[in-house]
C-alpha cells in the first residue's frame, strides 16, 4: 500500500483542530466520479455551535463550515486566512481583514462581525468551554473599524500565545448566526469552504461546497483543483465498521485506530498517514473532602501506575509513554520534564494506600487503558468505580461542571502551548472557572504566566519548569502520547490540519 509513515517526533502537532497545513497526500488511482466525498466522524457532535460545542467532533465539523482569523503554513508560520496581515504585541493584536470575504448567505463579512464573535465568547451566558484556554481569559477587549477593515483585541495581561492560538479558535460566525444563535445548533452561518445542507443526527451531516471560496490557509483553497461537490460526514463509532466501509467504498477518508489500523495498512487500495493525535493525562480531584486533597495520596496513586504498561494495554504499538504535557514537536517540548514525575513504585504506593479504606470514583473520557489504572489501584486495596464514556457523555458534565469525581483520565488533542493547559490547572473551580481538579500550585501559576508572556528560550525555560512543578506535586500526570492513522482511498488528496484533514484542501483527483 502507499503509506506515508511519520514518527511521533516528526509530526508537527497543533492546538485542538488548529488550521496548520502540514503535508499533502494524494492517491494514484481513479478519483470519485460523483463528486461526493465520504468522511468518517467517530461520534455525533451534538450541537454544531462552533463556540459552545464540547466534543472534538463538533470542532471537526466547524472546520468545514467556519474560518479562523489566521492559518498556519506547512513550515509552521502563521499565514493569512480571514486576515491578510497583522501587528502583534505581548498584549494586543490588530488584524486587517480581507475585503472579498462573504458568508454562506452571500453577505459580506465585516470586522464588526468578528468583534461580535469575541463579545459572545466572553459573555458568561455563552459558556464556551474553550474561550479561556485559547484566549487566556475573557477579560479582553475588542474593537473594530469597518471603514478601515480592521479588528483588534487587547488582553489584560501579556499572552504570548495569542496569535498562534487564533489559528485554531474561534471559528467566526456570520451576522445571521449571531442574530439567532439557536440556529447554530443545526445550521451553518459561516465563511468556510462548505455549507451545511442536511442534518441526520446519529447518521450523517451533508455539506455542499461553496463556489468562489478563496481564502483558505496557504496551499489549502477549495478553488484550486477539483474540490468535492458534496462532503458527507458519516457517523461511524466502531473502528471495525469504519475499516470495512473504507474497503468497500462506503467511506473515502477516515481516522481508524486499534487492531483495524494494522489490517488497513496491509491493503494496496488504501493509503495512510500517521499523525500525532494528543496526550492522555491523569488528574486527581484535590477539592476538600476528596482523597486527592492529601498530597501523599495523590503521589501514591501516581506511583502505583506503570505508565508504560498502561500505554501498551491501551494503545499497543500506536502509543508512547508521555514525558511532557506538550507534544514532541511543540516548540518548548523537553523530555527532561518527565523526570520530575513520581517513579513507578508499587511498594511506595502500597505503604500509603493499603489500609486507608479509600474509595475512588474514576471517570475515563475516551482513554484506552483506563481499566488497567482502575485494577492497579484496586489491587492495592482501593475501592474503585470506573465510569467510561466519551466527549459527548455525561462524564464531561460531571468533570467540567463541578460534579462528584475523584480521578479522571482525560485526553487533550494537539497541545503545543502550555497556555492551553494552564487554565485547567489554575484559577477557580467550576462553575466559576475551569480548574476542575482544584489544583493550587502558586509556583506553577507564576512560571506558566512567565512562559505565556515571553517568547523564545525564556518562554521554554519557564514552560519546562512549570511542568516540573505540577509533576512533582502530582497535580497532573501525562500518561501516553497517542498517534492516529488517517486512511484514504486512492483518488483523494488533502492537507493536514493538526490531526485532521484541512477541509479547504480536500480534492478529488483523476489519478495518474
Amino acid at each position: 500500500m502507499a503509506r506515508k509513515a511519520m514518527s511521533l517526533v516528526a509530526v508537527a502537532a497543533t492546538i485542538v483542530m488548529a488550521t496548520a497545513s502540514l503535508s499533502g497526500c494524494s492517491g494514484s488511482m481513479a478519483g470519485r466520479d460523483d463528486g461526493v466525498l465520504k468522511v468518517r466522524i467517530a461520534e455525533d457532535p451534538g450541537t454544531l455551535d462552533p463556540h459552545t460545542g464540547k466534543s472534538g467532533t463538533s470542532l471537526v465539523i466547524a472546520g468545514y463550515l467556519y474560518d479562523t482569523l489566521v492559518g498556519r503554513s506547512p513550515e509552521g508560520k502563521v499565514v493569512p486566512r480571514l486576515a491578510t496581515d497583522w501587528e502583534v504585541s505581548p498584549t494586543s493584536a490588530t488584524f486587517t481583514i480581507r475585503e472579498d470575504i462573504t458568508c454562506s448567505d452571500g453577505t459580506p463579512l465585516k470586522p464588526s462581525d468578528i468583534a461580535a464573535n469575541f463579545e459572545r465568547l466572553k459573555d458568561p451566558k455563552t459558556q464556551s468551554p474553550y474561550a479561556v484556554n485559547f484566549l487566556g481569559s475573557t477579560a479582553y477587549t475588542v474593537t473594530s473599524d469597518d471603514a478601515a477593515g480592521t479588528f483588534s483585541i487587547e488582553t489584560p495581561e501579556p499572552f504570548g500565545a495569542l496569535l498562534y492560538n487564533l489559528s485554531g479558535f474561534p471559528r467566526i460566525v456570520c451576522a445571521a448566526g449571531l442574530d439567532d444563535t439557536t440556529t447554530l445548533e443545526r445550521a451553518s452561518h459561516g465563511t468556510g469552504p462548505y455549507v451545511l445542507e442536511k442534518v441526520s443526527p446519529g447518521d450523517r451531516y451533508t455539506l455542499k461546497a461553496r463556489e468562489g471560496y478563496a481564502w483558505g490557509p496557504e496551499g489549502s483553497t477549495a478553488a484550486e483543483g477539483r474540490a468535492p461537490d458534496t462532503v458527507e460526514l458519516v457517523v461511524v463509532p466502531n473502528d471495525t465498521t469504519a475499516a470495512n466501509l473504507l474497503l468497500s467504498g462506503g467511506l473515502d477518508l477516515a481516522s481508524v485506530d486499534g487492531t483495524e489500523r494494522a489490517r488497513l495498512e496491509e491493503r494496496d487500495e488504501i493509503a495512510s498517514q500517521d499523525v500525532a493525535q494528543g496526550i492522555t493525562t491523569l488528574l486527581i480531584n484535590q477539592a476538600e473532602g476528596h482523597p486527592g486533597a492529601d498530597a501523599a495520596i495523590r503521589e501514591a496513586l501516581v506511583h502505583a501506575v506503570d505508565r508504560g504498561a498502561m500505554t501498551q494495554a491501551g494503545l499497543g504499538q500506536y502509543g508512547a509513554v508521555a514525558d511532557s504535557l506538550l507534544l514532541p514537536d511543540a516548540p518548548c517540548y523537553a523530555p527532561s520534564t518527565g523526570e520530575s514525575l513520581p517513579d513507578f513504585d508499587v511498594d511506595a504506593a502500597r505503604t500509603v494506600l493499603e489500609g486507608k479504606g479509600l474509595s475512588l470514583k474514576i471517570y475515563s473520557i475516551g482513554v484506552a487503558g483506563s481499566e488497567y489504572v482502575s485494577e492497579t489501584w484496586r489491587a492495592l486495596g482501593v475501592d474503585t468505580e470506573l465510569n467510561v464514556g466519551d466527549q459527548t457523555g455525561p462524564g464531561m458534565d460531571v468533570i467540567f461542571g463541578g460534579g462528584d469525581w475523584d480521578a479522571v483520565l482525560l485526553p487533550f488533542s494537539g497541545v503545543v502551548q502550555l497556555s492551553t493547559m494552564a487554565p485547567i490547572l489554575t484559577g477557580e473551580s467550576p462553575p466559576a472557572g475551569s480548574n476542575f481538579a482544584s489544583v493550587d500550585n502558586p509556583t506553577f501559576l507564576r512560571l506558566a504566566t512567565e512562559a505565556s508572556a515571553s517568547v523564545g528560550d525564556g518562554a521554554c525555560e519557564s514552560a519546562s519548569e512549570a511542568q516540573r512543578q505540577v509533576f512533582q506535586n502530582s497535580d497532573i500526570a501525562p500518561m501516553s502520547f497517542i498517534t492516529s492513522g488517517i486512511f484514504y482511498r486512492h483518488g483523494v488528496e488533502y492537507r493536514l490540519a493538526g490531526s485532521r484533514e484541512e477541509a479547504a484542501s480536500l480534492t478529488l483527483t483523476d489519478g495518474q
